[in-house]
């Protein structure tokens, strides 16, 4: 794991920077107050400004609906106006127009068809609609209700009311079947953003029955006025500005529309005759809905949309004129297209339907249909699953009809919008709805909705419905047909890709093209009370600002205006500000800072000295630690307390280096305690191991040249681990350690018991044999087979009670012996199940046992003797344990443990007795030594292993092996081999054990250059005379064991 990087400093730096820190903060509070203090005045101003740009706009609003509804109303209730002559109504309509530039003309209708209307062509893009001249000022447009066909006949006009100009034209223009004219009232009312038909431009109308009650009156003012109205309230505000509904809807916004127009295409080259078609049908109107995103849609009476376009580039292409007619529900659309009022209806589906309503084109776009029900629903896989449920479609669908005659069961609920379907199923109306995918999934985008499920993998089942849509067109347009078709099929596939994926695939909502205000969702956790306030929200990771207030008029319902402004747009001058305080407070900081660093010195030398004083205690040299000087009562206070700290940590590492020292021994000394077997080892081998240590460093013999304990704590740490070399004996079983016969062990005496009970078995049938003895004269011959039978029983158990002591090497003819001697057999007539402890109890219900009496080998070796292991021996991979693992726990076979060749102990007990090596590092790995003691598990594990690297735990071979380690190998075999309190051998004569250690030297099992140290130092001898009783020291020569020809050969006495 990484350390984490502490950054530290000098006293100076420290000083110095704690006056730059105090410096800086006193400056940051300063400019954060003026920061503060500017916000918060900018946030006042900026509201301030925004309430004024708002009570303007609703000025401005109030105003317009005024000015329009007292025209309308005057004219309404002028007597008889609708009789004046066409100049009379040019002169009193024109004077009125000019009063509001907003306006755009005013117009009369009757019941009989008739139309009247004055246009303002006031800019260039209305004389390009009319095909007016540059000097026109004026248009008058009159339809005659009752010719046949229809007409309309244009008169132009210039600024001195002079005529210009005029032309009739063909048009189904009727205004009786206009909105404007249907709801009009007598009142003056205003209707929602449209598309007017003859200009193709957004806008609304004002309109009121005449007194006479035989027409309405009217008045057109286009959106792109409001919107203009709206641009010059805001000039010079760097946001966004919009005029919206309640539910989103922009009307008006000075924000500018991102959504690219695709390049227009050449126009086809067309026949005469085919011309001849397109003049006689144009224009076209065609139906444009409102609310169908992203395919047929309308922004404040703007077409727009996926279907929209493809009409406009197949106009392009056959040169047709093209009127898109919105306004209407899409249900009264397919009304107005049966009764004649509009030529085509735009995206359709093909269907039997819409086959009979009138001409199908070819397919330019396919709509996947979706399914929506409420998330906590079941999941709806099929349509067949709406069986006696309510589904919900937009009323004047084709599909509705299909799904009736499949499915009678389902009650349809014809609602008027697509967002109507999505309400009726969140507010439990309907069970589900059904809808174009892409035009639910950017319904519920736009205006946040939640809770629903969505799916376009549902089964129509028995409906035959498709997903092309397609130009339905009316039956009297039927040789526009072809023409239509073919400018759909000169759209290439790439083409229409390309509308698709700006339409349809694409991520991006309908935000980026103007329809809905992109903040609807802050808007709509607004209440009242939150309007008319400033308030701070994150777009898109961007701080920005909104304010939200209402705008009413008499004319209109509710509506909102909305200013949006980036954070750091609106306070880039306070940032500025705040900028170039912040560097004048820098640059008068950095002069101060050399002043600071001199005033430092008197504080920094002490603690300097203080510094160096601390290096003293670290390397434990307390002696050395002096008080330092200083005129600072904190520095002399600091000095004084490191003395007294010095001191104290000496008194208490001394007596924490006597308690683990003392520790260590107390370790020692149980181990010594804890066995007859290992009496006095742990303390004589660091005895031993220090004296020859001292004879190493003493030497001069290549071996040892650069060996040496250079300071106490060396001397330590060889001690410590000296002393602990065999600590892990503490877990290793007594009874595997005190053994000191082959067949000893821990034993549960219910045998000997046994045994009892079946001699004396035998005693009571001999005695009853012996009562009815019929031959008595045959006793001589009985008594000398006793007799040769139990001096051969004598003989059997006093070869076994030798075999079992294992002093010496048991030959295979000694095995082969005991094996015969076992295969005599007994009648066993007691139950062997009896009086177990639970453990063995367990073994013995893990095998077979025969039923008593039994006839048993006098030894055996049985599956009871055997113990296993209850799981797979297993050490850490860091310890690096080699030793090969017995299979068995123990083996307590009678034959198995009688013929081991040499020792008491089996392999399970001699890897028991080896296991103590690795219970010591186990022990002594878990120990948080300090670091001058680090090398103590490693030297304290390591006297097993020998120089030809057979040893273990780890079969470590001499280059692995440092010096201390080979001199507490030599240390531990020594001490075992002249041990005299050992019950299971005799000590060993000084001179056996050096020639079984110069042989162990010789077959590199411990380091020769070692022994040899061993023998030259006379450490032997010091050792001999301080441990070992006098009669086992003997005369011995030890030139033997020098290998070199110049080696000294003498005779040394080892008498005392």
């Amino acid at each position: 794991m990484q350390r984490r990087k502490h950054w530290r400093f000098s006293v100076r730096i420290t000083v110095v920077t704690l006056f730059a820190v105090v410096c800086s903060i006193v400056a940051a509070l300063t400019v954060s107050l003026q920061y503060y203090n500017s916000i918060a005045q900018l946030e006042q101003q900026t509201v301030q400004q925004f309430d004024q740009f708002a009570t303007s706009a609703k000025q401005t609003i109030h105003q317009n609906d005024l000015a329009a509804s007292r025209m309308v109303d005057m004219l309404a209730l002028m007597p008889k106006v609708e009789q004046l002559n066409n100049e009379q109504k040019l002169r009193i309509l024109a004077d009125l127009i000019a009063t509001n530039p907003s306006v755009e003309g005013i117009y009369f209708a009757n019941n009989y068809g008739d139309f009247f209307e004055v246009i303002n062509l006031k800019n260039t893009a209305l004389k390009e609609s009319y095909r007016a001249s540059e000097n026109d000022a004026w248009v008058i447009m009159n339809i005659d209700g009752k010719s046949s066909p229809n007409q309309r006949e244009l008169s132009f006009f210039n600024a001195s009311f002079e005529l210009s100009a005029s032309r009739v034209e063909p048009t189904s223009y009727n205004p009786t079947k206009r909105p404007w004219y249907i709801n009009a009232s007598n009142v003056s009312q205003r209707s929602t953003p449209y598309l007017f038909q003859y200009t193709q431009v957004p806008g609304v109308t004002y309109s009121r029955k005449l007194h006479s009650q035989r027409g309405v009156i009217g008045l057109d003012i286009p959106l792109h006025a409001l919107a203009g109205s709206l641009e010059r309230q805001v000039k010079g505000f760097a946001g966004e500005a919009y005029l919206i509904k309640p539910q989103g809807d922009i009307i008006a916004t000075n924000r500018l529309d991102n959504k690219a127009r695709m390049v227009p295409l050449q126009p086809l080259q067309l026949t005469l005759e085919q011309k001849e078609i397109i003049a006689r049908h144009s224009p076209l109107t065609i139906s444009n809905e409102t609310d169908w995103f992203p395919v047929d849609y309308a922004v404040s009476g703007e077409p727009n949309g996926y279907a929209v376009e493809v009409m406009r580039q197949v106009a392009t292409l056959l040169q047709l004129d093209v009127e898109f007619i919105n306004g209407y529900s899409w249900s009264e659309f397919t009304n107005r297209f049966e009764q004649g009022n509009i030529h085509a209806l735009n995206a359709t589906f093909d269907n039997k339907e819409n086959q009979n309503k009138g001409l199908l084109s070819n397919a330019y776009g396919h709509l996947k249909f979706a399914l929506i029900w409420p998330n906590n629903a079941t999941h709806i896989a099929s349509i067949a699953q709406l069986n006696n449920k309510t589904l919900a479609i937009a009323e004047g669908w084709s599909v509705i009809q299909p799904i009736r005659d499949a499915y009678p069961n389902i009650n349809i609920l014809e609602v008027e919008t697509t967002i109507d379907v999505v309400h009726a199923v969140l507010n439990g109306q309907a069970d589900a709805g059904i809808e174009s995918d892409i035009i639910v999934r950017n319904l519920l985008n736009e205006y946040a909705l939640s809770g629903l499920k969505i799916s376009n993998e549902f089964s129509f089942a028995r409906v035959k419905v498709r997903s092309s849509i397609h130009l339905l067109l009316a039956n009297n347009k039927s040789e526009l047909m072809p023409l239509i078709n073919l400018a759909i099929d000169t759209l290439s596939n790439a083409y229409l890709a390309q509308l698709e994926s700006k339409w349809l695939n694409e991520a991006t909502n309908s935000h980026e093209i103007g329809r809905i205000i992109p903040y609807l969702p802050y808007i709509k956790n607004m209440d009242n009370t939150q309007f008319g306030t400033l308030h701070h929200f994150t777009d898109n990771t961007k701080q920005k600002l909104i304010y939200v207030d209402k705008l009413q008029s008499a004319m209109s319902s509710e509506q909102l205006i909305v200013f949006v402004i980036d954070q750091q747009t609106l306070f880039s001058p306070v940032y500025d500000s705040v900028t170039t305080s912040s560097l004048i407070t820098l640059l008068v900081v950095a002069m101060l800072l050399p002043l600071t660093w001199l005033c430092a010195s008197p504080i920094v030398k002490p603690i300097t000295e203080l510094l160096a004083m601390t290096y003293h205690i670290r390397a434990h040299d307390y002696a050395d630690v002096k008080v330092i000087p200083s005129k600072v009562i904190e520095v002399k206070r600091l000095s004084l307390a490191m003395k007294r700290m010095a001191d104290e940590l000496k008194r208490h590492e001394y007596a924490q280096r006597n308690l683990i020292d003392a520790i260590i021994k107390l370790i020692a000394q149980a181990i010594d305690e804890k066995s007859r077997y290992t009496a006095g080892h742990c303390k004589r081998v660091p005895e031993l191991g220090e004296m020859l240590a001292q004879a190493a460093c003493d030497s001069n013999n290549s071996a040892f040249k650069h060996f040496s304990f250079d300071n106490e704590q060396q001397w330590r740490e060889f001690k410590t681990a000296a002393w602990l070399h065999d600590c892990g004996k503490i877990t290793t079983p007594e009874h595997i350690v005190d053994k000191g016969s082959k067949l000893e062990c821990i034993y549960n005496r219910i045998h000997e018991v046994r045994m009892r009970f079946e001699v004396l078995y035998r005693d009571a049938q001999i005695h009853y044999l012996t009562q009815i003895a019929a031959h008595p004269e045959q006793t001589e011959k009985l008594s000398n087979e006793k007799q040769a039978t139990q001096q051969k029983l004598f003989d059997d158990f006093a070869l076994i009670a030798k075999a079992n002591i294992g002093g010496e090497y048991m030959s295979e003819e000694a095995k082969a012996h005991v094996r015969v001697i076992a295969s005599q057999t007994w009648v066993r007539y007691f139950d062997d199940s009896l009086g177990l402890s639970p453990l063995e109890e367990l073994r013995y219900s893990q095998h077979q046992h025969p039923a008593i009496p039994t006839e048993e080998p006098l030894l055996a070796d049985k599956a009871m003797h055997i113990v296993q292991r209850y799981e797979a021996y297993h050490c850490p991979e860091h310890f690096d344990i080699k030793m090969p693992v017995p299979e068995n726990l123990a083996n307590r076979g009678e034959i198995y443990n009688l013929c081991i060749s040499r020792g008491t102990l089996t392999a399970e007990d001699r890897f028991k007795i080896n296991e103590h090596i690795i219970s010591t590092i186990k022990i002594l790995d878990s120990v948080p030594f300090p670091p001058e003691l680090a090398k103590v598990p490693r030297i304290a594990s390591t006297h097993h292993e020998t120089m030809r690297g057979d040893g273990y735990p780890r079969q470590l071979n001499g280059e692995a092996l440092s010096i201390p380690e080979r001199i507490l190998a030599l240390a531990d075999i020594f001490e075992a081999l002249t041990a005299a309190d050992r019950p299971y051998k005799k000590a060993k004569p000084l001179s056996v054990a050096l020639k079984i250690l110069h042989k162990m030297a010789i077959d590199e099992h411990i380091d020769l250059d070692v022994f040899e140290l061993f023998i030259q130092s006379g450490v032997y001898l010091e050792y001999a005379q301080r441990f070992l009783p006098a009669e086992q020291i003997d005369d011995i020569d030890i030139s033997q064991f020098f290998m070199a020809a110049d080696s000294p050969k003498k005779v040394v006495s080892m008498a005392r």
